[in-house]
């Protein structure tokens, strides 16, 4: 059986799959997972048929004892009497033909109806369903989740992670919007697979961040520790896979679908797992833009302000205003804070 050629729909209507999800043994996960270390490239339709499975109801053809099926009998014969008709009338041997067949599919109804009723209340549901987690960081503050595998998530300002309460047997997935920093449990059975809208990163175990946000022009995977695989999102126009090692870097510009891999100079783009704020030769629009997220506030322009200009500055957990003034004193514009909103003024 090609099941390298199943679809996870495929998948979820096999008998041997069904029977494996749903009655777990030694011999079937034997050949599950050397399903999955031979093909790695199905992991991802291994997950989605397991979810498919344990959300929909199966059971067995049950089996009835003496007493069950009696009683059963009995309900039945009870309901048929229940219906008989008090006058008695005579037909011809045409219709009595009807009234007999029609009799008979009646009888069946009820049967299975008050079997289907029998077999429920007598044999509570074992269904199982996957709870979905949902963590997230608001702008102007950071949080640190601890998934069922061990594994950290440290995630930036504005950022929200989406996974299962307990990971398959194959797959660990996590969906992600913003930024965050992992840090991976070993585990060769289950690679750790982290999704956003624009890139997708695998890993076994290890350290890395991915910044993903949705309005950020450019996407970003630097890894700390460990080996990284770097991949397109599906719906991406743009194709391409990396391999990153320690201190590398995939890029990824969303606006002129150019990608780049390079070897990172500094460990900067991991500074604010550690609350450091560090900008280095930024534009002022993005600065203001992380400043936003970081503060939880909201910047407004007014005037000739040049955001093309670029920055340079490191902050070890200072107050805004701490941040505003150190870019003043470097251009020529003003603010003034207005509880959450931060007007910027030129000075021209």
């Amino acid at each position: 059986m090609k099941y390298k050629d199943f679809n996870h729909w495929e998948l979820a209507e096999d008998a041997y799959f069904v029977n494996w999800v749903l009655r777990p043994n030694k011999h079937a996960d034997k050949f599950w997972k050397q399903f999955l270390a031979d093909h790695p490239e199905k992991s991802e339709d291994v997950l989605l048929a397991r979810e498919i499975v344990t959300n929909i109801r199966y059971s067995d053809k049950p089996r009835l004892n003496d007493t069950e099926y009696n009683d059963l009998f009995e309900r039945i014969i009870s309901t048929k009497r229940s219906k008989r008709p008090s006058n008695v009338f005579y037909v011809r041997e045409a219709q009595y033909r009807w009234v007999r067949y029609v009799a008979a599919v009646t009888l069946v109804l009820a049967s299975a109806i008050l079997y289907n009723q029998y077999w429920l209340s007598s044999h509570p549901s074992d269904e199982k369903t996957i709870q979905t987690l949902v963590k997230e960081s608001p702008r102007g503050s950071k949080l640190t989740a601890v998934l069922s595998d061990g594994s950290k998530v440290k995630l930036n300002a504005g950022s929200k992670i989406t996974y299962p309460k307990e990971f398959s047997d194959t797959l660990r997935l996590i969906y992600l919007t913003g930024e965050a920093f992992f840090e991976v449990e070993s585990d060769p059975a289950r690679p750790f697979r982290v999704k956003s809208d624009k890139v997708n990163a695998e890993v076994l175990g290890t350290s890395f961040n991915v910044r993903a946000y949705p309005d950020d022009r450019k996407i970003s995977v630097a890894v700390a520790e460990g080996k990284v695989k770097v991949t397109n999102a599906d719906q991406s126009t743009v194709r391409f896979e990396h391999t990153l090692l320690p201190f590398q870097e995939s890029e990824i510009n969303v606006q002129s679908n150019q990608v780049v891999k390079r070897e990172l100079q500094d460990d900067m783009i991991f500074a604010w797992t550690n609350w450091k704020l560090v900008f280095k030769e930024e534009p002022l629009s993005l600065i203001l833009k992380k400043l936003e997220r970081w503060y939880g506030v909201e910047f407004e322009l007014k005037g000739a302000i040049k955001t093309s200009e670029t920055y340079s500055g490191s902050f070890d957990n200072d107050p805004l205003k701490v941040v505003l003034e150190v870019l003043t004193s470097q251009d020529a514009f003003d603010y003034e804070i207005q509880g959450r909103k931060i007007l910027i003024t030129s000075k021209y």
